[in-house]
């Protein structure tokens, strides 16, 4: 990934930044993120069904803090709306991390970010469509 190809996956991202932490409530959080763009590194059974990760949250509900790690070769074949979702989902974890139990897997947090990420979009392209009808 060249630096012109780095630093607009990084904008595409950062433009999700500025649009979704205040709505969501999470400006009171310290979020601070990074941009990796080196290979991907996977688990085989992930490249084997060809799912690549396109961010990883950590977070430490405790003290309010969470971090994002965006990859951004896989984020370069992200449409604009599987990006939004995406960012919407590892913003769904801050808010779930601190109800995991020993579930090695994750799988029940996954869903449920997975689900909340999609009300979230849907809520939100629901009011935008309702206001471009109405002319607002």
């Amino acid at each position: 990934m060249n630096d012109a190809e780095y630093a607009a996956q990084k904008a595409r991202v950062q433009k999700l930044i500025d649009k979704w932490l205040l709505p969501l409530g999470l400006k009171y959080w310290n979020v601070t993120v990074d941009f990796d763009r080196t290979e991907y590194v996977g688990r085989d059974d992930d490249e084997a069904a060809n799912w690549k990760q396109v961010a990883k949250c950590a977070v430490r509900w405790q003290y309010f803090q969470a971090h994002m790690t965006w990859r951004l070769l896989v984020t370069k074949d992200a449409s604009d709306e599987e990006l939004e979702r995406y960012f919407l989902h590892e913003c769904m974890h801050v808010f779930l991390h601190e109800m995991r139990e020993d579930d090695p897997e994750l799988a029940h947090e996954e869903r449920v970010a997975s689900m909340l990420a999609n009300a979230f979009w849907w809520v939100h392209t629901t009011m935008a469509e309702a206001s471009a009808g109405s002319g607002g």
